[in-house]
């Protein structure tokens, strides 16, 4: 299965050709700067702030509030709808490999998604990191670390550590229990030749009822767009009098939904949750669904 990568939304478009990853984000459809309260937008940057001011730095750092040579996105700050972007400027020794330093202090859950070059016109070259980060806040659908380097012309190194977050109202989908709730696991499924053998079980009345708890405790999905994907689960509730659909979800591998159509409104959620793979997994025979039942072995929470 393809792992997702994201860089910050507001990067050169030079700077990170040499990411990781597939998955880019996509922009929260339909939500406006009136959309978000006060409140909220207060909650998202104390969090953001109170996170990157646990990211650890070079020895011998020193804070600086700005950079005598601008690094190619340090004008490009902002904070946007459900997009928390803040950042830290330092001046570290010139003896520092940033790739080396980020490497060797990678906290639990975090990981190295991408690097890259960037420039800009009359900006020198910045060398850049980027780290994925383990939000558990169900407000937050994506977060990531990125560190920036350049050099100036007296040979100072400069340093900008900035935090995405995209921080969102907190959305509760409960999924319906009357009606017949079938689950559609697969026992193959690759980019390549999509998903097969599928294997659907009816749920008993205690089945549904964990479903829905599972799918409740799901928060918003980042959504993005990957060049490879699969479907991993289908759910589906029907009227048992016609058979008629009146709720429906697809859970699917990158960049990782579950979407959601009930009375011609739609949802997705972030299926990256161990507690919802590990419930499906139980719904299905020994040996059958067993691509469906993988998603336990790679799940992040």
């Amino acid at each position: 299965m393809e792992k997702r990568s994201r860089t910050l939304g507001t990067l050169t478009v030079a700077l990170f050709s040499a990411a990781v990853g597939l998955a880019m984000p996509s922009a929260f459809a339909g939500t406006t700067t009136t959309t978000l309260s006060p409140a909220t937008v207060a909650a998202g940057r104390a969090y953001a702030i109170h996170l990157l001011s646990e990211q650890p730095v070079p020895s011998g750092a020193t804070p600086v509030s700005h950079f005598s040579t601008p690094l190619a996105i340090q004008s490009q700050e902002a904070f946007l709808v459900g997009n928390q972007i803040i950042s830290r400027g330092y001046i570290i020794p010139a003896s520092v490999g940033i790739d080396e330093f980020v490497l060797g202090h990678l906290r639990k859950g975090e990981a190295v998604v991408g690097t890259g070059t960037g420039s800009g016109p009359n900006e020198r070259t910045v060398y850049s990191v980027s780290v994925s980060l383990p939000c558990v806040n169900r407000h937050v659908t994506y977060c990531g670390l990125q560190y920036d380097t350049t050099t100036t012309p007296s040979g100072r190194e400069e340093l900008r550590i900035a935090l995405q977050i995209d921080w969102v109202p907190i959305v509760t989908v409960k999924m319906p229990t009357a009606g017949v709730v079938t689950v559609t696991g697969f026992d193959k499924a690759s980019a390549a030749f999509g998903s097969s053998d599928p294997v659907s079980v009816v749920l008993t009345s205690q089945q549904a009822l964990k479903l829905s708890r599972a799918i409740a405790s799901l928060k918003e999905s980042g959504e993005g767009i990957c060049m490879e994907d699969v479907v991993l689960l289908k759910i589906s509730i029907t009227t048992p009098t016609t058979n008629a659909v009146t709720w429906s979800a697809v859970g699917d591998n990158c960049p990782g939904a579950l979407s959601i159509a009930a009375k011609g409104t739609h949802v997705a959620l972030d299926d990256h949750s161990c507690a919802l793979w590990r419930l499906v997994s139980t719904f299905f025979p020994v040996g059958e669904a067993d691509a469906t039942k993988s998603e336990t072995k790679s799940c992040g929470d």
